[in-house]
């Protein structure tokens, strides 16, 4: 059993901050994203896809309807400003035009979710 302080230290001690994604390196689930489990004191064991958890960390909340998906199209990014929340409809969206780009120049996926944050960053800049 641990503090929330401790938990999320722990956390902490699991990413890899690179110079743009924060890449979770422990436990990850079959489908490739992270998993974290959390034991807090007096309360049962819970466990989290680790970019949902980045964001109750450092956003709030997640809305029971939606998800906590990736600008970045990785799995295994935890930088809270690389996530945003969306419908599945949203983010199957955006998972087959990023596919399609993708095949179309060929670049991998990943790649296309970087060139489109940094359109939005730059176009939101200004």
């Amino acid at each position: 059993m641990s503090t929330i302080n401790e938990v999320i230290k722990n956390f902490f001690d699991k990413i890899e901050i690179t110079g743009y994604c924060w890449i979770w390196n422990a436990y990850t689930t079959p489908t490739g994203y992270g998993y974290y489990s959390v034991n807090l004191d007096n309360l049962p064991k819970e466990n989290f896809r680790a970019h949902r958890f980045a964001w109750l960390i450092f956003k709030g909340d997640i809305p029971e309807d939606l998800n906590v998906l990736h600008k970045c199209d990785n799995k295994l990014c935890v930088n809270p400003e690389h996530l945003y929340i969306g419908s599945q409809a949203a983010n199957l969206k955006d998972h087959f035009i990023r596919e399609r780009l993708a095949k179309e120049i060929g670049i991998s996926k990943s790649a296309v979710g970087l060139i489109e944050y940094g359109v939005r960053v730059v176009s939101e800049e200004g």
